[in-house]
């Protein structure tokens, strides 16, 4: 991308910004996540009394437009904690892809919109090592603890999203793989409250 192009798309996100639009359109990571949570977090300062932490004057809510295909699982539970403590609401919108972390994401909004031709992903971790990389038994034993709990997060933060009468079978089946949804089916599982978002 050229430095024109760069400042242009700078220029874009900025007057979004004025109009408490954040756009979530890349990979998490420690500096992306900081760097949303860093907007949410002065917006929410724009509206409170530094003294008591309360709303003094009403503002629109926060929204996120999500465009990612997720990222690191735990620079995404950082940012899902920001959403959840935010004292303006935060809205989240899925405007193309909304997958792995993404989705989590989307689903932590205090409204979820999801527009008609967008996709959602959910699913769980993949137990596998990277390419190449060689463990000591205790350093493999030390992985795989943290990969049950990371794993168990995951599953309980999913737990409470769906409904009541989703399984634990069902639950599992759902996030052992990768599974594809459309607005309509992420409806279905509590994952979006609406289909469509007008602008």
């Amino acid at each position: 991308m050229s430095e024109n192009e760069k400042a242009y798309y700078s220029e874009i996100h900025a007057d979004l910004l004025k109009q408490r639009i954040i756009s979530i359109n890349d990979e998490f990571t420690a500096e992306s996540c900081s760097y949303w949570a860093g907007r949410i977090i002065l917006l929410n300062k724009d509206a409170t009394d530094k003294s008591t932490g309360k709303i003094t004057n009403k503002k629109p809510p926060i929204v996120l437009l999500i465009n990612s295909s997720g990222g690191s699982i735990y620079n995404a539970f950082g940012l899902i904690d920001i959403v959840k403590k935010s004292t303006i609401p935060v809205v989240t919108v899925c405007i193309g892809e909304a997958s792995s972390a993404a989705s989590m994401l989307l689903a932590s909004g205090k409204k979820r919109y999801a527009t008609e031709n967008s996709t959602i992903m959910v699913h769980t971790l993949w137990e596998e090592f990277s390419e190449g990389e060689k463990l000591t038994k205790q350093g493999a034993d030390v992985w795989k603890l943290e990969f049950d709990r990371t794993d168990a997060l995951i599953k309980e933060f999913w737990k409470v999203i769906f409904p009541p009468e989703i399984s634990k079978k069902q639950l599992e089946h759902l996030l052992h793989k990768d599974s594809y949804l459309s607005p309509e089916q992420a409806k279905q599982l509590n994952i979006i409250d609406f289909v469509g978002f007008r602008f």
